[in-house]
Protein backbone atom coordinates (compact mmCIF):
# COMPACT_ATOMS: atom_id res chain seq x y z
CA UNK A 1 0.00 0.00 0.00
CA UNK A 2 1.62 3.39 -0.98
CA UNK A 3 2.06 6.35 1.64
CA UNK A 4 -1.33 7.92 -0.15
CA UNK A 5 -3.33 4.90 0.04
CA UNK A 6 -2.24 4.49 3.89
CA UNK A 7 -2.83 8.46 4.69
CA UNK A 8 -6.39 7.97 2.87
CA UNK A 9 -6.86 4.93 5.00
CA UNK A 10 -5.69 6.31 8.02
CA UNK A 11 -8.22 9.46 8.03
CA UNK A 12 -11.08 7.36 7.25
CA UNK A 13 -10.27 5.65 10.02
CA UNK A 14 -10.05 8.64 12.29
CA UNK A 15 -13.39 10.13 11.18
CA UNK A 16 -15.37 7.41 12.87
CA UNK A 17 -16.53 6.27 16.43
CA UNK A 18 -15.94 3.24 17.50
CA UNK A 19 -17.88 0.53 15.61
CA UNK A 20 -16.83 -3.50 16.14
CA UNK A 21 -17.94 -4.33 12.86
CA UNK A 22 -15.60 -1.57 11.27
CA UNK A 23 -12.77 -2.86 13.72
CA UNK A 24 -13.00 -6.46 12.81
CA UNK A 25 -12.58 -5.40 9.26
CA UNK A 26 -8.59 -4.13 10.20
CA UNK A 27 -6.37 -6.51 8.46
CA UNK A 28 -3.06 -5.64 10.68
CA UNK A 29 -1.90 -4.40 13.96
CA UNK A 30 -0.88 -1.14 13.14
CA UNK A 31 -4.51 -0.55 11.89
CA UNK A 32 -6.05 -2.29 14.60
CA UNK A 33 -4.09 0.00 17.23
CA UNK A 34 -4.59 3.03 15.76
CA UNK A 35 -8.27 2.36 15.04
CA UNK A 36 -8.79 1.58 19.18
CA UNK A 37 -6.34 4.68 20.33
CA UNK A 38 -8.47 7.43 18.62
CA UNK A 39 -11.88 5.66 19.97
CA UNK A 40 -11.27 3.96 22.60
CA UNK A 41 -9.90 4.37 26.75
CA UNK A 42 -6.50 3.05 26.67
CA UNK A 43 -5.44 1.79 29.96
CA UNK A 44 -1.97 0.96 29.80
CA UNK A 45 0.39 -1.38 28.33
CA UNK A 46 3.72 -3.84 28.38
CA UNK A 47 6.39 -4.70 26.14
CA UNK A 48 4.15 -6.06 22.97
CA UNK A 49 0.62 -5.36 23.43
CA UNK A 50 -1.69 -2.54 24.33
CA UNK A 51 -4.71 -2.39 25.96
CA UNK A 52 -8.15 -0.53 25.49
CA UNK A 53 -11.40 -0.32 27.26
CA UNK A 54 -14.42 -2.05 25.13
CA UNK A 55 -17.02 -1.75 28.10
CA UNK A 56 -16.99 -2.07 31.68
CA UNK A 57 -17.06 -5.60 31.19
CA UNK A 58 -14.47 -6.20 27.97
CA UNK A 59 -11.28 -4.90 26.99
CA UNK A 60 -9.15 -5.15 24.30
CA UNK A 61 -5.86 -6.09 23.83
CA UNK A 62 -3.89 -5.39 20.54
CA UNK A 63 -0.63 -6.65 19.45
CA UNK A 64 2.12 -3.27 19.00
CA UNK A 65 5.25 -3.29 17.83
CA UNK A 66 8.56 -4.10 19.73
CA UNK A 67 10.17 -0.93 20.11
CA UNK A 68 13.79 -2.57 19.45
CA UNK A 69 12.30 -4.83 16.03
CA UNK A 70 9.47 -3.26 14.66
CA UNK A 71 7.95 -6.31 14.81
CA UNK A 72 4.18 -7.64 16.08
CA UNK A 73 4.96 -11.06 16.52
CA UNK A 74 5.43 -11.30 20.08
CA UNK A 75 1.78 -9.25 20.73
CA UNK A 76 0.61 -11.85 18.46
CA UNK A 77 1.94 -15.01 19.94
CA UNK A 78 0.75 -13.58 23.33
CA UNK A 79 -2.82 -13.13 21.85
CA UNK A 80 -2.47 -16.83 20.20
CA UNK A 81 -1.47 -19.06 23.59
CA UNK A 82 -4.32 -16.91 25.38
CA UNK A 83 -6.87 -18.28 22.85
CA UNK A 84 -6.05 -21.55 23.08
CA UNK A 85 -5.13 -21.54 26.77
CA UNK A 86 -8.96 -20.39 27.81
CA UNK A 87 -10.46 -23.42 25.94
CA UNK A 88 -8.42 -25.94 28.34
CA UNK A 89 -10.54 -27.02 30.97
CA UNK A 90 -7.73 -27.60 34.23
CA UNK A 91 -6.88 -23.69 32.99
CA UNK A 92 -10.01 -21.96 32.30
CA UNK A 93 -11.13 -21.32 35.69
CA UNK A 94 -8.17 -18.82 36.72
CA UNK A 95 -7.85 -16.58 33.68
CA UNK A 96 -9.55 -14.17 32.05
CA UNK A 97 -12.15 -15.25 29.67
CA UNK A 98 -11.25 -14.45 25.65
CA UNK A 99 -14.53 -13.41 23.98
CA UNK A 100 -13.29 -12.75 20.51
CA UNK A 101 -10.11 -12.52 18.20
CA UNK A 102 -9.18 -11.02 15.54
CA UNK A 103 -7.65 -12.48 12.06
CA UNK A 104 -3.94 -13.34 12.88
CA UNK A 105 -4.91 -13.24 16.31
CA UNK A 106 -3.50 -9.55 16.00
CA UNK A 107 -5.81 -8.50 19.03
CA UNK A 108 -7.71 -10.40 21.43
CA UNK A 109 -11.29 -9.37 23.22
CA UNK A 110 -11.02 -10.33 26.77
CA UNK A 111 -12.89 -10.06 29.88
CA UNK A 112 -12.45 -7.10 32.14
CA UNK A 113 -10.59 -7.71 35.34
CA UNK A 114 -9.54 -5.38 38.15
CA UNK A 115 -5.61 -5.96 38.84
CA UNK A 116 -5.42 -6.88 42.56
CA UNK A 117 -3.57 -4.33 45.02
CA UNK A 118 -1.59 -6.58 47.31
CA UNK A 119 -0.01 -9.84 47.73
CA UNK A 120 -2.01 -9.66 51.18
CA UNK A 121 -5.36 -9.21 49.15
CA UNK A 122 -4.48 -12.63 47.38
CA UNK A 123 -3.59 -14.02 50.39
CA UNK A 124 -6.87 -12.98 51.82
CA UNK A 125 -9.14 -14.59 48.44
CA UNK A 126 -7.19 -17.37 47.82
CA UNK A 127 -6.49 -18.54 51.35
CA UNK A 128 -2.57 -18.64 50.90
CA UNK A 129 0.44 -16.89 50.22
CA UNK A 130 0.96 -16.32 46.36
CA UNK A 131 5.00 -16.94 46.17
CA UNK A 132 5.04 -20.06 48.03
CA UNK A 133 1.70 -21.23 46.27
CA UNK A 134 3.71 -20.70 42.84
CA UNK A 135 6.87 -22.67 44.61
CA UNK A 136 4.85 -25.60 45.96
CA UNK A 137 2.95 -25.77 42.34
CA UNK A 138 6.50 -25.75 40.47
CA UNK A 139 7.75 -28.82 42.77
CA UNK A 140 4.74 -30.75 41.44
CA UNK A 141 5.37 -29.58 38.30
CA UNK A 142 8.63 -30.97 38.87
CA UNK A 143 7.73 -34.72 39.95
CA UNK A 144 7.07 -34.49 43.65
CA UNK A 145 3.46 -36.18 44.47
CA UNK A 146 0.10 -33.97 44.57
CA UNK A 147 -1.12 -35.17 47.79
CA UNK A 148 2.68 -34.62 49.28
CA UNK A 149 2.34 -31.16 48.70
CA UNK A 150 -0.73 -30.66 49.78
CA UNK A 151 -0.11 -32.32 52.94
CA UNK A 152 2.30 -29.46 53.35
CA UNK A 153 0.01 -26.50 52.43
CA UNK A 154 -2.83 -28.23 54.84
CA UNK A 155 0.17 -27.78 57.68
CA UNK A 156 1.10 -24.51 56.60
CA UNK A 157 -2.64 -23.24 56.69
CA UNK A 158 -2.69 -25.09 60.23
CA UNK A 159 0.50 -23.60 61.61
CA UNK A 160 -0.30 -20.34 60.18
CA UNK A 161 -4.37 -19.90 61.59
CA UNK A 162 -2.09 -21.41 65.13
CA UNK A 163 0.11 -18.44 64.99
CA UNK A 164 -2.66 -15.68 64.31
CA UNK A 165 -4.75 -16.81 66.83
CA UNK A 166 -1.93 -16.36 69.37
CA UNK A 167 -1.44 -12.72 68.37
CA UNK A 168 -5.33 -12.22 68.37
CA UNK A 169 -5.03 -13.39 72.15
CA UNK A 170 -1.73 -10.96 72.87
CA UNK A 171 -2.94 -7.86 74.98
CA UNK A 172 -2.38 -4.89 72.11
CA UNK A 173 -3.03 -6.49 68.70
CA UNK A 174 -6.60 -7.57 69.29
CA UNK A 175 -7.97 -4.90 66.94
CA UNK A 176 -4.66 -4.69 64.86
CA UNK A 177 -6.06 -5.72 61.36
CA UNK A 178 -2.59 -7.64 60.29
CA UNK A 179 -4.30 -10.16 62.54
CA UNK A 180 -7.60 -10.50 61.16
CA UNK A 181 -8.79 -13.73 61.78
CA UNK A 182 -11.28 -14.28 58.95
CA UNK A 183 -9.94 -15.64 55.82
CA UNK A 184 -11.08 -17.54 52.86
CA UNK A 185 -11.01 -21.24 52.57
CA UNK A 186 -7.79 -22.44 50.47
CA UNK A 187 -8.75 -22.38 46.76
CA UNK A 188 -7.54 -25.53 45.36
CA UNK A 189 -8.74 -24.66 41.92
CA UNK A 190 -6.23 -21.89 41.67
CA UNK A 191 -3.25 -24.19 42.75
CA UNK A 192 -4.58 -26.68 40.05
CA UNK A 193 -4.72 -23.95 37.93
CA UNK A 194 -1.36 -22.58 38.59
CA UNK A 195 0.60 -26.01 38.27
CA UNK A 196 -1.10 -26.44 34.72
CA UNK A 197 -0.14 -23.16 33.74
CA UNK A 198 3.40 -23.76 34.56
CA UNK A 199 2.98 -27.21 32.48
CA UNK A 200 1.96 -24.81 29.75
CA UNK A 201 5.05 -22.87 29.73
CA UNK A 202 4.29 -19.81 31.80
CA UNK A 203 6.78 -18.23 33.63
CA UNK A 204 6.59 -19.03 37.18
CA UNK A 205 8.79 -16.18 38.30
CA UNK A 206 5.60 -13.77 36.59
CA UNK A 207 2.69 -15.74 38.04
CA UNK A 208 4.52 -14.70 41.54
CA UNK A 209 3.88 -10.99 41.28
CA UNK A 210 0.51 -9.76 42.97
CA UNK A 211 0.26 -7.41 40.10
CA UNK A 212 -0.34 -10.39 37.37
CA UNK A 213 -3.56 -11.29 39.36
CA UNK A 214 -7.00 -9.81 39.35
CA UNK A 215 -10.38 -9.88 40.09
CA UNK A 216 -13.59 -10.24 38.07
CA UNK A 217 -16.80 -8.80 38.79
CA UNK A 218 -18.43 -12.30 39.61
CA UNK A 219 -15.40 -12.87 42.13
CA UNK A 220 -13.02 -14.75 40.47
CA UNK A 221 -9.19 -14.28 40.82
CA UNK A 222 -7.81 -14.89 37.64
CA UNK A 223 -4.56 -14.38 35.66
CA UNK A 224 -3.96 -11.33 34.37
CA UNK A 225 -1.84 -11.76 31.17
CA UNK A 226 -1.39 -15.45 30.73
CA UNK A 227 0.17 -15.23 26.88
CA UNK A 228 3.81 -14.64 28.13
CA UNK A 229 5.10 -18.18 28.24
CA UNK A 230 8.53 -19.43 27.86
CA UNK A 231 8.40 -20.39 24.45
CA UNK A 232 7.62 -16.35 23.49
CA UNK A 233 10.51 -15.10 26.12
CA UNK A 234 12.84 -17.11 24.32
CA UNK A 235 12.05 -16.45 20.56
CA UNK A 236 11.20 -12.26 21.23
CA UNK A 237 13.00 -11.25 24.16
Amino acid sequence: MNLLAMALRIARIRSKTFSLAEFKKLKTAEEAGLYASEHLKYLGSGSSRAVFSLSSSKVLKVAKSLRDRGSVDAGISQNKSEVNLVTDPRIKPIVAKVFDYGPDFIWVMSEAVRQLESYREFEDEVGFDLIHLVELATRVVEGEPYENIMKQISEMIRETNNDRKIMMNTPGVEDDDEYELEKNEFSEDIFKGIIELIKFGLVDQDLMEFHQWGKTSDGRIVVLDYGFDRETQKEFY
